[in-house]
Formats: C-alpha cells, sequence, structure tokens
C-alpha cells in the first residue's frame, strides 16, 4: 500500500500536465488551420493595437504548437516579431518563422515566395541594426587591415539606411498572390453551397477571413423576403446572403 502511495505521489505532476494540456488543446483532427478557434481569433486581433497584436501573436503560436502544418500562422507569427508594436522586434525568431512557412511553398519562385523572401532580408537587416555603432572596432588587433575596416563600416551605414527605407514604406503585405480587387457594386449577394462557413465565405469574397462577422451582422437583421440568421451557423445550401 505504501510503495503504491508513493509512486501515484511521484506521478502527480506528470498527471496534471497531461490533464492541463488536454484542457487547452483543440482537437484538430479534420479541422483545417483556418477553421481553428485560436487561429480566428488571432486573424480579429492582429490588426489591432500593440496588446491586441501581442494576443494575436499567442494565438498564433498555440496553433502551432496543436498542429504540425500550420504555414499561415508561422508566417503571422514572423510578421509580428518584426512589428514595432507589439515590442523590441525579433528578428531571428522572425526569420525561423518566415523559413518554416517558405517549406509548405511549392514554387521558391512564386511571387508570394520572394515576398517572403523579401521579409528574411529585412529581418537581416534588423539584425544589422541592431549592431553597435562601430562593431569593427579591434581595440589594438591589427588583423583586420583599414581598408577592409571602412569597408564594413560603410556597408554597415548602407544596410541600416536601406533598413529604414523599408520601415517608412506604408505597402500592405498581403498572404494571397491575387490581382488587385476591382471596385464592387453596393450591393450583391451570395449563394451558400454545401460545405460553406461564414469563415470560409468571407475569405472567399473579401479574401479575408477575419471578417466573416461583417457577412453575419449584414444577414441577421429581418429583410424583405428573406430569413434572418439566428446564428453564425444557420446556414443551408441555396440559401442566399447579402454581401455589405
Amino acid at each position: 500500500m505504501r510503495l503504491w502511495f508513493n509512486r501515484l505521489f511521484l506521478n502527480l505532476p506528470l498527471l496534471a500536465c497531461l490533464l492541463v494540456c488536454s484542457c487547452n488543446n483543440e482537437n484538430t483532427t479534420g479541422v483545417s488551420e483556418e477553421e481553428m478557434s485560436a487561429y480566428k481569433s488571432a486573424m480579429t486581433l492582429k490588426n489591432g493595437d500593440g496588446d491586441k497584436k501581442a494576443l494575436a501573436l499567442k494565438d498564433f503560436i498555440s496553433v502551432i504548437n496543436q498542429r504540425t502544418d500550420a504555414p499561415k500562422s508561422h508566417l503571422e507569427v514572423g510578421l509580428l516579431y518584426l512589428d514595432p508594436a507589439v515590442g523590441d522586434p525579433d528578428p531571428f525568431s522572425a526569420i525561423y518563422h518566415f523559413k518554416k512557412y517558405l517549406d509548405y511553398v511549392p514554387d521558391p519562385k512564386s511571387d508570394q515566395a520572394r515576398r517572403v523572401q523579401g521579409q528574411i532580408k529585412r529581418a537581416k537587416l534588423v539584425v544589422t541594426a541592431q549592431l553597435p555603432g562601430d562593431p569593427y572596432q579591434t581595440k589594438g588587433d591589427s588583423s583586420l587591415h583599414l581598408e577592409e575596416l571602412k569597408r564594413l563600416r560603410d556597408e554597415n551605414q548602407q544596410l541600416r539606411a536601406r533598413l529604414q527605407q523599408l520601415t517608412n514604406r506604408t505597402e500592405e503585405f498581403t498572404l494571397q498572390d491575387t490581382p488587385a480587387e476591382p471596385s464592387r457594386p453596393q450591393v450583391r449577394t451570395y449563394k451558400v453551397r454545401s460545405g460553406d462557413t461564414l469563415f470560409k465565405i468571407a475569405s472567399s469574397v473579401y479574401g479575408d477571413p477575419s471578417r466573416w462577422r461583417e457577412i453575419y451582422e449584414a444577414n441577421r437583421a429581418p429583410r424583405r423576403n428573406e430569413n434572418p440568421m439566428r446564428n453564425e451557423n444557420d446556414l443551408k445550401p441555396g440559401q442566399e446572403l447579402f454581401i455589405p
């Protein structure tokens, strides 16, 4: 009896850990990355202020920890690690997640792959900018020639200037290789297909799954000849939705 009690006592930390993990992890079997609740939450928060972006970073990392294939979360995490609104940039972590995303890109020469490779270059420039003002001082060590020292210092200044140009750019970084969205009419509808969700519909019509709530809010109010949605899952094949 005493031996059994000792074994139980020694295994309590392991049992507690397993219990916490089972409570915190979402069942991802048969669920796409975009359909995970943590991913949906992160997509909604990522465009907010610094605190909301920090929460988005936490949710994206949660998705990565729960699945083996989370390329979009890796990309978003890389971008957030370079976002000064979240905190001091972490270029090394950003590079790691950008490279993990590229592992899932079938064509390394595609526009999307080139954009992510550009983000990796940007992260490397951040690393360079974080170096001391004169990282090449040798304090009496003559192993480096003066000409080489000058060349390295000049290169460092050029990289700093290039980083400043990239930081000042306001062009939005998009996740998909999509052409510029044409102007849409004031009123349009979408016919629901089998397997559709508001998340998928928002991704299809807007290119941004986080805008699903706009569609829900537009269709929950009573309108002529249509039944309002009772909840976000109240979708039937053939049903016409108003797209704001």
